[in-house]
């Protein structure tokens, strides 16, 4: 039976299933100052003060789906003493739960689990380079440093592992190797940068079809507010929350067929180019009167609202945040909401695969890879169960093709968030890595360009200025 250690005020489930990844961390993460470690269960360094709760749940469910395979699936072992250490950032704690209470009933196992909201980045890596009693844990954006470091280890000796990798998309192996090229994780769910539309607003001004280019989004965008239909059509987010302008910038560089970096990772991004290009773009569309005003500034939420509400007809988000613009009980514009294809020339935006990874330095290491096996692979009858568990659950995507691929899971897609299927495909097979995601810079580069780019937007350095100052910072931290 799972022991949950609580670091949070928590959510009731319709709360937490109601809201996007990005909101459930946000007013999570406002409720709590860190995780609270219990009685028995204090086997985490403590990271602050705070209340003790342990709470012991038995939880059962069941799920029906097709995802089946040939490859190799490890097999149970005799019920332990000693618990497998999970830690994780505390998104899906049902779902969590569930699989675990699964995990623990068809593989005679133990799994403890503890939970971190806030800064979950900086206090795992914190945890690990003291080698904090923990076995799987969730990699979070210092992981390839991480395992660089020696504290993450290799999982090419995993029985079964090559038929995992033989069925992911390329991004997502690629996220869950090394420098080295070795595997150390494999990913809980995948996902790409959207281009996400109001269809109502589109039929409404007599437009018949989602842009594709960068030419005929700011013509739509003229004509939709012009016929008064949107207020604000044209809403990027530019808040640097999670990095999300530069995961913007990414994007839109992407699809007009440009890099920010060369192929030794020098920056090339203050080169005249597709990123200038791209930040001038965005200034054009904002002295035109196409964006809400502060929006140079304004938080996910505001941004998200500005989308949902109606006020605006052109978003982009992480595919997920299909589930939650059609959900009528959080959006206005719920059964309106539908992606594209990037709107440019090559159509391309980036993807990513996240995973969950194993200590170098746990004593349990043959039960943990078991357990990452079924968390992030395939269960004891060969289904990729777990992802077409979060797939269903909160709209994630998978970095495994035949979970993408099922035919329940598409109809679930389709019927419940109202994605293009076809073009959510498209957009997952030609949008790439952010080439730099596995740099030790990678944090204090996206930082420094967050606000770099900021400044160009509000007016308080020309956009020339903004890049050239960026891609100099960047060019001192390689050194």
């Amino acid at each position: 039976m799972a022991h949950f250690i609580l670091g949070i005020i928590k959510m009731t489930s319709s709360e937490s299933t109601k809201m996007s990844r990005r909101s459930y961390l946000k007013t999570a993460g406002g409720a709590i100052a860190g995780l609270a470690i219990g009685g028995a269960a204090g086997w985490l360094l403590k990271p602050g003060p705070g209340p003790t709760q342990t709470v012991t749940e038995t939880v059962t469910q069941t799920l029906t789906q097709s995802v089946t395979g040939t490859a190799a699936v490890p097999t149970s072992v005799a019920v332990p003493a000693e618990p497998i250490r999970f830690f994780y950032h505390g998104y899906g704690e049902d779902t969590v739960k569930s699989l675990i209470s699964k995990y623990e009933q068809d593989y005679n196992e133990k799994v403890d689990i503890a939970l971190q909201v806030t800064d979950y980045d900086t206090i795992s890596d914190t945890r690990l380079k003291a080698q904090a009693d923990i076995d799987v844990l969730y990699g979070g954006l210092k992981m390839f440093q991480e395992y660089a470091a020696g504290e993450l280890a290799s999982i090419d000796d995993m029985e079964g592992i090559d038929g995992l990798k033989n069925d992911m998309f390329p991004f997502a192996l690629e996220d869950c190797r090394g420098k080295d090229g070795k595997m150390f994780g494999l990913p809980y769910y995948a996902g790409t940068y959207a281009f996400i539309y109001n269809k109502d607003h589109l039929a409404r001004a007599g437009i018949s079809g989602p842009p594709t280019t960068w030419e005929e989004l700011l013509d739509d965008c003229k004509t939709l507010k012009q016929k008064g239909i949107a207020k604000y059509p044209f809403n990027p987010q530019f808040t640097r929350e999670w990095g999300i302008i530069v995961q913007h910038f990414t994007g839109f560089v992407y699809s007009q067929g440009g890099k920010l970096f060369d192929n030794d990772l020098n920056p090339t991004y203050d080169q005249a180019g597709v990123p200038l290009d791209c930040l001038k773009y965005w200034l054009d569309a904002q002295k035109a009167g196409y964006m809400a005003p502060g929006l140079q500034t304004m938080d996910y939420t505001a941004a998200t609202n500005v989308f949902q509400s109606g006020l605006s007809t052109f978003f982009w988000q992480i595919d997920y945040f299909l589930f939650g613009a059609n959900d009528p009980k959080q959006s206005k514009i719920a059964g309106n909401a539908a992606n594209a294809l990037y709107p440019g020339k090559t159509h391309s935006s980036w993807s990513f695969g996240s995973p969950y990874v194993i200590t170098s330095y746990s004593p349990r290491k043959e039960r943990a890879m078991k357990f990452l096996y079924f968390y992030c692979g395939r269960d004891k009858e060969g289904k990729y169960y777990a992802a077409s568990r979060w797939l269903r659950d909160y709209g994630l995507g998978s970095g495994y093709k035949p979970v993408m691929e099922d035919p329940d899971n598409i109809q679930y897609l389709q019927t419940t968030g109202k994605y293009d299927i076809e073009a959510l495909k498209s957009q997952y097979s030609i949008s790439p890595r952010k080439e730099w995601d596995k740099e030790p810079w990678l944090t204090e580069f996206e930082d420094n360009l967050g606000i770099e780019l900021q400044k160009a937007l509000t007016g308080e350095k020309t956009p020339e200025k903004a890049l050239s100052d960026s891609a100099e910072y960047t060019r001192k931290l390689k050194t």
